[in-house]
């Protein structure tokens, strides 16, 4: 967020990058993956919610939207991000932590139309690299200890019990289980 106060709920890639590098540092897999994002997003007055994400991207060797597969889980912490991309007031969604072998709900759905391999560099802009590696090293000295981690506690959507077990006290799980048992809202496009 500080690196990019204007838009860095559009910065989604760089959120990856950084992402798949720390997991790679802890000897964890992690493949960057770009392609269409949709999450449920209820307005905070709770009066009406639609579909929310990026999707579409025309544009060839790019995506709209981007995150990390590892160790079997889709791991994207960009829909956190989502309120600062929209005039409108919805709930924050929580972070997605989903396991690959379940199927999406209603609520969420994503598209893989790329893979990224780990040997790949961030772009072909040097600008943008650098960006990409100096956000990077910031992530580390935060885990490492060179500098004051920013501890922070987060909903994360791990799989689909969660908004049942969470409906009670998270506002958008609460919503979230509504839309997905009520067939008449309608189907997500995809």
């Amino acid at each position: 967020r500080r690196a990019f106060p204007e838009d860095a709920g559009k910065r989604c890639m760089y959120g990856a990058y950084a992402l798949a590098a720390l997991l790679r540092d802890a000897q964890y897999p992690a493949t960057i993956v770009g392609g269409d994002f949709l999450v449920f997003t209820p307005t905070v007055d709770g009066q009406s919610a639609g579909l929310h994400g990026f999707g579409g991207s025309t544009t060839v060797g790019t995506a709209s939207h981007y995150w990390v597969e590892s160790e079997k889980r889709l791991v994207d912490p960009s829909p956190m991000m989502l309120p600062l991309t929209t005039s409108t007031q919805i709930i924050k969604p929580p972070a997605i932590y989903w396991p690959l072998d379940t199927p999406f709900p209603r609520y969420i759905r994503y598209v893989a139309r790329m893979r990224m391999s780990p040997a790949a560099s961030f772009s072909l802009v040097p600008e943008q690299c650098s960006k990409a590696d100096a956000i990077v090293e910031e992530f580390r000295q935060q885990m490492h200890g060179t500098r004051t981690p920013v501890i922070t506690k987060f909903p994360v959507l791990d799989g689909p019990d969660y908004i049942r077990r969470y409906g009670a006290k998270d506002k958008w799980a609460h919503a979230a289980a509504r839309f997905e048992d009520t067939p008449s809202f309608g189907e997500p496009p995809f």
